[in-house]
């Protein structure tokens, strides 16, 4: 890690009191970088137009910033084994945070939207995110394969293939 960095190792242990400390200086820095990535992708969603439109562009900025930086998303969506407990409990805050936020959305889309009437938001929620962790993964293991065109056109068909019904 120290050679990777262009640093000698004593300079890394004297910067980090242990393996904990640089692990939380390491998950600070990620952290905040990938949170500033789904910021970016949340605000996509813009209030005066078609939820569709804007789940479609929040896809498509989350996709460019996994395809910019795998690595980063590679530890929050696929930690190998033995990620210390306490770098997975913080991509688990993370995640929650992250869904409260999506739910939002998704309540103010339906209701947009005009339904379909009877959907639970908080479930269709945790779906929207469950497949957008799922999308990142193919997006990091088989880019080529998974390019941000072909996931943008399945993503307005299905859309476009869900109920609406009269907007409130």
């Amino acid at each position: 890690m120290a050679r990777a960095a262009g640093v000698t190792r004593p300079l890394v242990y004297t910067l980090f009191d242990d393996f904990d400390g640089l692990l939380d200086a390491l998950a600070d820095r990620e952290e905040g970088r990938a949170l500033g990535d789904l910021e970016v992708a949340l605000a996509a969603f813009v209030v005066d137009e078609d939820p569709d439109a804007a789940l479609a562009r929040g896809v498509r900025l989350f996709l460019d910033g996994v395809r910019a930086q795998p690595d980063r998303w590679n530890l929050i969506l696929m930690p190998p084994d033995g990620t210390p407990a306490r770098l997975r409990a913080r991509i688990e805050r993370n995640r929650a945070a992250i869904l409260t936020r999506l739910e939002d959305f998704v309540r103010w889309g339906l209701e947009r939207r005009g339904g379909p009437p009877g959907l639970d938001a908080e479930l269709l929620a945790r779906m929207i995110l469950t497949l957008a962790q799922e999308t990142a993964r193919l997006v990091l293991t088989h880019p080529r394969r998974y390019s941000n065109d072909r996931i943008l056109s399945f993503t307005t068909a299905a859309l476009a293939a869900v109920e609406r019904g009269q907007a409130a």
